[in-house]
């Protein structure tokens, strides 16, 4: 069940308001004349235009006198309106600048809430990089380790074979003390080469380590999404315009473009006051309207 209270009728209307109608004598008088100017059914030559156009003045008096009229008759009600318009105007004044200041504190806690949210991603993103770029350090170190361990392995094997075939060379001699020292050297060679691998190895695992330190430390890093706007605040995209020349040369389907038309008139009617015809315009189709005097 809501608790809010109910809201009273802010502005009312007091009296009996008013009653509008067409008086009886110019209900008559617009018939009279309509009557006579529908027997004129042709104009042949001067005296039924002279009879046409006396018809179409009393036809305009109605209307210039209905216009009047209702000039008269609105002058009360717009002023009514006005007085209306200002006691609404005082009346909620200052619910507006309240209403604006509280507006205006919800967009700045808003605009503090994305900025710290903001700050969040991009320190979570820069140490994103710095991991992923000490990652790429320790790979490349790891690489060339296995790269000099990989180097040593095969320099053992090359002295291993030259000891092997000095041993036997000096087997084939017959030579004890060259046997003793090739087989000597082939040992050497064998425990340099059992080294080397083992220092293969140890680089594979220690690279293989690091790359799963690496990567618990980037999963440990997660960048944080956009927080939720505070309750009661919406984000709307808005714009404003620097340069319309610009924007209608790139974007006129996005444009209105309107002609002022009186003041095209005025300077058309000028134009043909001073050269006595009609002016030629760019994009203008100009013309002159005949129609008899109502006045």
């Amino acid at each position: 069940m809501s608790t809010e209270p109910t809201r009273p009728t802010a502005l009312a209307i007091l009296g009996d308001g008013y009653t509008i109608t067409v008086t009886l004598a110019a209900e008559q008088q617009k018939q009279t004349i309509i009557e006579a100017s529908r027997r004129v059914v042709a104009v042949i030559d001067q005296d039924s235009c002279d009879l046409a156009n006396a018809r179409i003045k009393a036809l305009a008096s109605v209307r210039n006198a209905v216009e009047k009229s209702r000039t008269e008759v609105k002058a009360p009600v717009i002023e009514l309106g006005r007085k209306i318009d200002g006691i609404a105007k005082d009346f909620v004044a200052d619910v507006i600048a309240e209403e604006s200041r509280l507006s205006a504190l919800v967009a700045e806690y808003a605009r503090e809430v994305q900025r710290k949210a903001r700050e969040e991603r991009e320190a979570a993103e820069r140490e994103r990089q710095r991991i992923e770029r000490e990652e790429h350090e320790r790979k490349m170190e790891a690489l060339r380790a296995e790269q000099e361990a990989e180097r040593r392995r095969m320099q053992a094997e090359r002295e291993a074979h030259e000891a092997e075939m000095a041993r036997l060379a000096a087997a084939r001699n017959a030579d004890a003390e060259a046997q003793a020292a090739a087989e000597a050297a082939a040992a050497e060679a064998r425990r340099a080469q059992e080294e080397a691998t083992r220092r293969a190895q140890e680089a594979q695992a220690e690279q293989e380590r690091a790359a799963r330190e690496a990567a618990e430390r980037a999963a440990a890093v997660a960048v944080p999404a956009a927080p939720a706007l505070p309750t009661g605040v919406t984000e709307t995209v808005d714009f404003l315009v620097e340069d319309i020349a610009t924007f209608y040369s790139k974007f006129p389907q996005l444009c209105e473009v309107t002609v002022k038309r009186a003041e095209v008139l005025k300077q058309i009617k000028k134009s043909l006051a001073k050269n006595g015809k009609l002016p030629t315009v760019p994009g203008l189709k100009i013309f002159q309207n005949l129609k008899p005097k109502a006045r």
